[in-house]
This record gives C-alpha cells, structure tokens and sequence, in this order.
C-alpha cells in the first residue's frame, strides 16, 4: 500500500460510552444475564407474596438488584468514568495506517503502534475495535471514513494484519 489510510476524528463522551455500551454488553453483561436477574427478581417476588416474606427471598430480592445494579453500572457508570480520566480522548485525534503501522496523535502527543501490538479487530454497525488486550482496545468509529470505499480500504488493510471478528 503506497498511501496510507488516514482519518481525522473527535470521540465525545456519549460516543465513548455508545461504543463502551456495546462492547460491554457483548463481553461483560449480556441479554442472558439481564434475563435470569429479571427472573430471579420476579420468582422473589412471586414467592413471597404466594408464600409470604422468608429470609430466603429477602436474599434472592437483594441479590437480583445487586446484579442488576452492577450490571447497569458496567453498561452505564464505567464508561463515563474511563472516558473522563482518559484524557487524550477530549482532544481531537487523527490516525495513519500504513502497511508497517499505526500513527496515532491527538495533537499534543504521537504514538506510533505495530500491528503485532494488536490480537484482532471485532466489527459492529458502528464500530471497529481494535483490541490489543483482553478488554482493552482501540475505538474506530465507522463514521470518520470519508468514504465506504476508505472504509473498505482499511477493513482490507486490517484484515491482512489481524483477524476480524463481525458482530450484529
């Protein structure tokens, strides 16, 4: 590749979390964890007004809303926390990627990163992510390529480097 793929973007707040949201939901908190919370709180509930109040259902009602509120602070809480003491993301960022790397700058400092830093790249309808850890990523936001022909370019590039991982 003789020209390097090259995007220009600000990541504010609510994209952070909407992007931070989704990879959450997929990885910590998903719909089957929602579900058999709501469904251990609802049996609490209809056992004790079937059977009246027991210790028994006073634990279950407090552990349903434990995990429903650690479940909601994971979707909701983290996100804007990490967002606000990461403070290279309140600048705005442009990225290089090239055959041999990824330049990344946000006007006050440049990282240049390998590819082999990277493990994979997992795709949304918003999103790439580019991960580098286990719950540690780089966030690409589908919108900043100018282009659905850059957007493929780069797809391709990060394809030739790394698996691609699609979620719906």
């Amino acid at each position: 590749m003789l020209n390097p793929i090259v995007i220009k973007f600000y990541l504010p707040e609510h994209e952070f979390v909407n992007a931070m949201r989704t990879y959450n939901w997929k990885t910590k908190w998903t719909g089957r964890d929602l579900f058999i919370s709501i469904s251990i709180l609802m049996t609490c509930i209809w056992s004790w007004g079937t059977f009246g109040l027991s210790a028994t259902n006073i634990f279950c009602m407090i552990a349903a809303g434990v995990y429903l509120f650690i479940g909601n602070w994971i979707l909701s809480e983290l996100p804007k926390r990490q967002y606000q003491q990461q403070p290279h993301f309140h600048h705005p960022m442009a990225m290089w990627f090239s055959d041999e790397a990824i330049i990344s700058t946000n006007g006050k400092e440049e990282t240049r990163i390998d590819w082999s830093h990277y493990k994979e790249t997992i795709e949304t309808r918003m999103y790439f992510f580019m991960k580098y850890n286990k719950d540690s990523y780089t966030v690409v936001p589908k919108r900043v390529f100018p282009t659905y022909a850059q957007m493929e370019a780069y797809r391709l590039l990060v394809e030739s480097k790394m698996p691609i991982q699609k979620w719906k």
